[in-house]
């Protein structure tokens, strides 16, 4: 590993890509933008994780990052999911319960506060997490 140099770099102008090794490639853009991608792979399914722009992070970096990812994707774990849970961003189903709580004490969305009326039950079997269990009457 470590084909690049961090003043090869900063000297890359010329669009494309430049592999480092182990799945790490500096992709440059026509404009002259420059931006780290990590490929990983584990049973024929291949991902292209990205590190970030190369102005902001460093060839020593971009390698502790893709070192990470790979570790990751060897664990069977997903690293979008794994960085995401690192810098606190809940998951959908953590911010809907947030979501419901909180309307909960105030009564609701206006979808919601009459989840038992005839008129919205079209809403409410789209938000049956919401309300609850729907019940299916017949004809």
């Amino acid at each position: 590993m470590g084909k690049l140099s961090a003043t090869a770099v900063k000297a890359a102008t010329r669009s494309g890509r430049l592999g480092d090794g182990d799945g790490l490639f500096l992709f440059i853009k026509p404009g002259g933008g420059k931006s780290w991608m990590c490929r990983a792979q584990k049973d024929g399914n291949r991902g292209d994780f990205g590190l970030g722009s190369a102005s902001k992070v460093s060839l020593a970096t971009a390698r502790e990052r893709a070192r990470e990812i790979r570790t990751w994707v060897e664990l069977g774990l997903d690293p979008i999911f794994e960085r995401r849970k690192a810098q606190g961003i809940p998951t959908f189903r953590q911010a809907a319960a947030k979501v419901i709580a909180a309307h909960s004490k105030t009564g609701g969305t206006r979808s919601t506060r009459n989840c038992g009326s005839r008129r919205s039950r079209p809403m409410c079997s789209r938000t049956s997490a919401m309300c609850g269990p729907m019940r299916l009457q017949g004809p």
